[in-house]
């Protein structure tokens, strides 16, 4: 019988995996809002860098926290860490591809909506892959984000050619 109890370090190890690369791939996404928006893009990339720090700290302590705790797997966890493993990959692909694109024709504004739109999409395996449903109205939250900045974006007066 699976008991919490021997698996409560693999759970907490988990949610600090999870934090990581959130609080590692946050700036990198927040910083293109200043290519676009100078004042106000580096008022959200100096929030976000604040939140990056948080999500770290929160990582860092959780990880202290489960060390000594008991890191018993099973299968669950191996199909999470694989169903993580093949959304990350695609997100973070597309991120890097849509990202390049929009650099290399110099869209900068297009660069923030697009990944929180990739962002958006990626909450939608989630509940298969943690079997839950909380997922499901973060990425529509996210999904209304996406598609005001993406308004916001095709905008004649937001959008700076020069």
């Amino acid at each position: 019988m699976d008991q919490l109890s021997t698996r409560i370090g693999t759970i907490l190890g988990g949610v600090a995996a999870g934090l990581i690369p959130m609080a590692i791939f946050t700036p990198v996404y927040a910083v293109w809002a200043i290519f676009a928006w100078p004042i106000p893009g580096t008022t959200f990339f100096i929030a976000a860098v604040a939140w990056s720090a948080f999500l770290a700290f929160r990582a860092g302590s959780l990880l202290r926290l489960a060390r000594p705790l008991p890191r018993e797997t099973n299968g669950y966890d191996a199909r999470i860490s694989r169903g993580m493993a093949i959304v990350s990959s695609i997100q973070g692909g597309l991120i890097l591809a849509s990202i390049v694109v929009f650099v290399v024709l110099g869209r900068y504004v297009w660069i923030l909506p697009v990944v929180a739109l990739i962002v958006a999409v990626h909450f939608f395996p989630m509940p298969a892959i943690f079997g839950r449903t909380i997922d499901y109205y973060l990425g529509a939250v996210m999904l209304v984000v996406a598609g005001i900045g993406l308004y916001l974006a095709g905008q004649p007066s937001i959008v700076d050619d020069a």
